[in-house]
């Protein structure tokens, strides 16, 4: 018994999560009442004279915040507490001659802590001992009673179960079955992380019946719900409100549908059985066998306008998006998620939650983005004859829809010029926006006198200014390209001044080309006539790392008079030139880190923890909506869908409008993920983020695929930041 006693304590010290109070509302001192603060969790139950809502340990000074005026906290023999001192079941607060006694639930011997000494208190209550407790402390199942349940509950916590709530203080997503009105024994509900890929043939439950999201404020999270079924069927979803477990508060959400394309989705890409080997046992080629399901899976999710179809044997997924806003206060929101049948009975029911945490992102995102979606591609179903160009209110559409999902399109909506351009250029939310492209395939350069007109527009604004760039050159290779590169940085020097604009020139490879006279390759070369040095992600990977086909960004001879991209890298950001963004397109591909169709979607997202990690200011993805390469319908495999992250929603049967699709939502939450990343560098320092960061990737071929990983490592950030704008406060 004692050892269990200590493995359940071990467990529950080892699991113990930071409690973050919300902070004080500013109001006037009330003088001779205890009374919780607007949007304290904390009830004064003065026919109980008890201080209610006290979720675990907690100390004086956190109790003081909850409180509006002063507030004196005193033990049971009268001797007064402060600051870091833990507040006891029992202890006396007060304010004034107004006084109420502390609960603390599960805290039995009033030290100010669940632990085991506390359930065999709570075992020896059962059994008829004499011994003295709180009987509202003990009753921690609020049965009305102290039973043998409440013990067990109390273990539960100590060993650091989830889903425990000591009093029920707070709402917990418990994994239980809802019954519908109108049970339909056909169909199966469940959840799937939004990280995992389900295949339409996989009925298999995962046997999460509730789902629980975690998000800050300002922020967007999904979940997969997931609808099986054993006959055909026609069902309609709907979500109720995201409501807060006490104040009158809702979040946003929408529940969006899922269109099917066959896939092979690939698995352990980065295992190392994911790669053949010489005699030697070096990898040299990666390999495709063994490492795929070959399915129906969802990309597109388009608006659901009417009765979705069901085919027995299969499963769909809906995609639920709930937002916080930045006034939404902390805790726990619960929706209802119902299917109904053709007429109007409720066949299906599951509980939603939302976690919001006790901390805001920012409107723009840490990472600077920029995503094509511009001529000569679609943002409608005829996408051979219209453009931003020719439909320019749709393409507004189009533009504040990436803007929702975190990212800054190439070509604002308005030329720099127009005044309307004034909003998105102020905009927090915009990152970047396209000066001028002679190198972008997409839109192409402007005259001499459209440039001159634009400079004289925004160079005196610093905002404005650095957001702007060029994009002088694509993918430059040889000589030509060289020369091309050099060519275009007179022109734009002697135009507009030399560096007026930052200058970005995408980097596909540095293997092309070597100056034999002065030394110099393309790298090199870029470098002299740039501002925002951007290399594909190929170049973040060492060269004695490079063990799959045409590996090597840097040729040898490069690579013998520079050395390692690295070093070079590492070299650029301590000189403080450059911005340093870096971009994927069709390439990398397998094993890499992308946002390929082909992936599950951690595999998509972990490329923006990748970033974070090389210290990466910026991410290039040439284009979301390359409909041309898909023939309007269908991803092409032997593209692996690059270049197309949205739908257009003729597809499916309603009025144009952008559709989102599987990857856009990873690609969302990576960008989030970045922010958590950048904001608990700010405040918790390099080293702490990057033991978190480690436990999700350590190098371009080394990164988790587990997404109960990543989700950990997010939550850990989560609490880094909380604790630390704690302390601030």
């Amino acid at each position: 018994m004692v050892n269990l006693m200590k493995k359940l304590l071990s467990a529950a010290l080892a699991g113990a999560m930071l409690l973050c109070m919300a902070p004080a509302a500013i109001a006037d001192e009330t003088v001779g009442e205890l009374k919780p603060h607007a949007l304290s969790y904390l009830t004064v139950d003065r026919e109980k004279g008890i201080i209610d809502g006290i979720d675990g340990s907690i100390t004086v000074s956190k109790l003081e915040n909850e409180f509006e005026g002063d507030i004196t906290v005193k033990s049971p023999d009268g001797k007064t507490k402060s600051g870091s001192d833990a507040v006891c079941t029992d202890d006396v607060v007060s304010s004034g001659d107004d006084s109420a006694k502390a609960v603390i639930y599960g805290d039995l011997n009033r030290d100010g802590r669940v632990s085991v000494g506390d359930a065999v208190d709570s075992l020896k209550k059962v059994a008829g001992w004499d011994i003295e407790v709180n009987e509202y402390a003990a009753d921690v199942d609020r049965s009305g009673s102290v039973n043998v349940s409440d013990a067990i509950l109390i273990l539960k916590k100590v060993a650091g179960w989830d889903g425990i709530s000591l009093g029920r203080v707070r709402m917990i997503a418990e994994n239980e079955k809802l019954a519908a009105e109108n049970e339909d024994s056909d169909l199966d509900l469940y959840f799937e992380t939004p990280m995992i890929r389900v295949g339409r043939s996989n009925t298999t439950s995962t046997g999460d019946f509730v789902y629980e999201m975690k998000l800050a404020r300002n922020e967007t999270e999904s979940c997969q719900a997931v609808l099986s079924t054993v006959a055909d069927k026609e069902v309609t979803p709907e979500l109720s409100a995201f409501r807060h477990e006490k104040f009158d508060y809702e979040l946003e959400s929408e529940v969006l549908g899922s269109y099917y394309y066959s896939l092979n989705v690939f698995y352990d890409l980065v295992a190392d059985s994911s790669f053949k080997k010489n005699a030697n046992g070096v990898a040299y080629a990666y390999n495709y066998d063994g490492h795929h399901v070959s399915d129906y899976y969802a990309d597109p999710l388009p608006k659901i306008t009417g009765p979705v179809e069901l085919k027995a044997g299969t499963s769909k997924i809906f995609m639920i998006n709930v937002t916080s806003q930045k006034d939404a206060p902390a805790g726990m929101y619960r929706a209802t998620l119902n299917f109904k049948d053709n007429d109007g009975n409720i066949v299906k029911s599951a509980y939603v939650y939302a976690y919001v945490w006790d901390f805001t992102l920012p409107d723009g995102t840490y990472s600077v983005t920029d995503f094509g979606m511009m001529a000569p591609y679609t943002i409608s179903k005829d996408f051979k004859n219209e453009s931003y160009l020719t439909k320019p209110e749709l393409y507004v559409r189009y533009y504040e829809m990436m803007l929702d999902y975190n990212i800054t399109s190439t070509v604002m909506p308005y030329e720099i010029t127009d005044d309307r351009a004034d909003a998105y250029m102020n905009d927090p939310r915009v990152t970047s926006f396209l000066f001028d492209g002679p190198g972008n395939i997409n839109v192409g350069g402007h005259s001499d006198a459209e440039n001159l007109a634009a400079y004289n527009k925004i160079k005196d604004n610093e905002l404005w200014l650095s957001k702007a760039y060029i994009h002088e050159v694509d993918e430059p290779y040889g000589e030509n390209g060289a020369a091309n590169i050099r060519a275009q940085y007179a022109k734009y020097s002697q135009m507009l001044g030399r560096d007026a604009v930052k200058i970005m020139i995408p980097l596909a490879g540095n293997n092309s080309y070597f100056e034999t006279s002065t030394k110099l390759d393309i790298w090199e070369i870029t470098l002299q006539n740039t501002n925002i040095f951007c290399p594909q992600s190929l170049a973040f990977l060492p060269q004695k790392e490079s063990p799959l086909t045409n590996p090597s960004f840097t040729s040898s001879r490069a690579f013998s008079v520079f050395g390692e991209n690295l070093d070079r890298i590492d070299s650029l950001r301590e000189a403080g030139t450059h911005d340093l963004w870096w971009y994927v397109c069709v390439q990398p591909q397998l094993p890499w880190a992308n946002f390929f169709v082909n992936y599950h979607g951690i595999a998509n997202r972990v490329l923006l923890w990748q970033q974070f990690m090389y210290n990466v200011d910026g991410l290039l993805y040439w284009n979301v909506s390359a409909w041309s390469q898909t023939d309007g319908t269908v991803s092409r495999f032997e593209t692996l869908s690059d270049g197309v992250l949205i739908y257009y929603s003729e597809l499916f049967g309603y009025d144009a409008e952008p559709v989102p699709s599987y990857r856009l939502v990873q690609v969302r939450d990576g960008l989030d993920d970045f922010d958590y990343l950048s904001i608990a560098e700010e405040l918790c320092g390099r080293d702490a983020v990057n033991k978190v960061l480690s436990t999700v990737t350590t190098g371009m071929l080394k990164y988790t695929e587990d997404p109960a990983v990543m989700e950990a490592a997010r939550e850990a950030l989560a609490e880094m930041i909380i604790a630390a704008q704690s302390e601030i406060r």
